[in-house]
C-alpha cells in the first residue's frame, strides 16, 4: 500500500530549489503521495484539474495524487508562481505538506486548461469565481473574469506603488529588511505583493459571492523576486530579505485562504528559475501594461475555445448536413408522389365514394 499524507496535519519547514511544486495546504480529501518523483511543468494544470475531480484527456507521468472522495472536493485552488531562482540564490522557507521537484519540459506554464474546465463544467447561472493573474495576464483580464468586484483596482505601477504608503500597506505588517520601496527592483516586488493584498481584501469583503457549491480558482505570478536577484545578485542581502518576505507572506496568504474557505482549499507554490536560465519563458510583471493596445487586446475580448470544440463542431456540422439531405429527400418524394398509387388517403376516399 502506498503511503500518503495531507498537509493539514504535517507541519514541515523546507527549502525550495530553483524548480519545485510545493503544496502549502490541502484538505484531508486531497492526498499527495510521498516521494512521487518529478512533476513535469506541463502537467501542473492537469494536477490542479484533478484536485477538483475533473478528468484529464491524457495519461500523466505524475502519480503523486491519490484518488479522493468524489463527493468532497475542495472549494478552491490557489496557485502562486514565483520565478527568479538560481542554484545560489536564497530559497523560500515555508511550512508545507508535499514537495515535488519540477521537470521543466516546457518553457512556460499556462492556466488556460484549468479555467476552461471550470467554465465549461458549470452553467452560466453557476459561474466559478476566477482570479487569474498568471504570467501572461493583466489586471484587465482579471476585471473581465470577475466583474465589478475589482473595478476600482489600480491598473498602473505608479498607482499600485502609492498604496505602499497607505493604511493597507504591507510595509506596516511585514519586516522587509534591506528592501527599499524607493528603488525600482524592490518596488516591483513590494507592489506585486501589495496588489495581491488588495485583491484578497476585495474578495474578503465580497465573501458572499463565493459561498456556493461552485469551486473557485486563483492564480498569481510574482516576478519581482527575479528583479531583485537581477539587480543585486543571487547571494545579496536584498535577495535573502526578499525570499524571507515572500515566505512570510505566503504563510499569511495561506491562512487567509483557509479561513475564507473553511479549510477546503488547496494552496500550491511553483518556483521557477531565472529567465536567464530558463529556455525562453515569456513573462511580465502583474503591473505591466502595453502601450498602443486595441480595445480587444486590452480587455481580452477574443473568444476562448474549449478543447472539445473540434469534436462538438464536427457533430453539429454532420448532423445538419444529414438532416438537410433527409428533409430534401422527403420533400422531393412527396412532390413526385402518385396520389392514386402511393397515397393511402386517396385510396380510402375512392373506396368510400364507390360504396355510396
Amino acid at each position: 500500500m502506498k503511503n500518503y499524507h495531507s498537509n493539514t496535519e504535517v507541519a514541515n519547514w523546507g527549502c525550495l530549489s530553483s524548480s519545485d511544486f510545493l503544496v502549502l495546504h490541502a484538505p484531508s480529501t486531497v492526498q499527495f503521495l510521498q516521494d512521487p518523483g518529478k512533476l513535469q511543468l506541463s502537467e501542473v494544470p492537469d494536477v490542479i484539474s484533478l484536485t477538483y475531480g475533473f478528468t484529464v484527456n491524457r495519461d500523466l507521468n505524475f502519480q503523486g495524487l491519490a484518488a479522493g472522495s468524489l463527493f468532497k472536493r475542495p472549494k478552491a485552488n490557489v496557485l502562486i508562481a514565483v520565478d527568479g531562482f538560481t542554484e545560489n540564490s536564497p530559497s523560500l522557507e515555508t511550512k508545507h505538506g508535499a514537495k515535488v521537484p519540477l521537470d521543466l519540459d516546457l518553457p512556460i506554464y499556462s492556466t488556460e486548461r484549468v479555467v476552461s474546465n471550470l467554465q465549461s463544467s458549470f452553467s452560466p447561472e453557476r459561474r466559478p469565481f476566477i482570479v487569474d493573474l498568471s504570467a501572461d495576464k493583466s489586471i484587465f483580464d482579471l476585471r473581465s473574469l470577475s466583474g465589478e468586484i475589482f473595478r476600482d483596482l489600480p491598473v498602473t505601477a505608479d498607482k499600485i506603488g502609492q498604496l505602499l504608503t497607505g493604511k493597507t500597506s504591507l510595509l506596516n505588517r511585514y519586516e522587509v529588511g534591506s528592501l527599499n520601496s524607493s528603488r525600482d527592483a524592490d518596488r516591483t516586488l513590494l507592489s506585486e505583493l501589495q496588489l495581491i493584498e488588495e485583491i484578497m481584501s476585495k474578495v474578503s469583503k465580497n465573501a458572499a459571492q463565493i459561498q456556493d457549491n461552485v469551486p473557485d480558482f486563483y492564480s498569481f505570478a510574482v516576478s519581482g523576486y527575479r528583479a531583485v536577484v537581477d539587480q543585486y545578485g543571487d547571494q545579496s542581502e536584498q535577495a535573502r530579505d526578499a525570499a524571507h518576505l515572500i515566505s512570510k507572506y505566503l504563510e499569511q496568504l495561506t491562512d487567509r485562504f483557509k479561513a475564507l474557505y473553511r479549510d477546503s482549499v488547496v494552496v500550491e507554490v511553483v518556483t521557477l528559475p531565472s529567465l536567464r536560465q530558463a529556455l525562453a519563458r515569456k513573462t511580465r510583471s502583474l503591473l505591466a501594461t502595453q502601450v498602443g493596445e486595441t480595445e480587444e487586446e486590452k480587455y481580452n475580448l477574443a473568444s476562448v475555445y474549449d478543447e472539445n470544440f473540434p469534436v462538438i463542431f464536427n457533430i453539429w456540422v454532420w448532423f445538419m448536413i444529414f438532416f438537410f439531405l433527409g428533409i430534401y429527400g422527403i420533400v422531393y418524394t412527396m412532390i413526385y408522389m402518385d396520389p392514386g398509387k402511393d397515397s393511402i388517403i386517396y385510396r380510402m376516399t375512392a373506396t368510400r365514394i364507390k360504396k355510396e
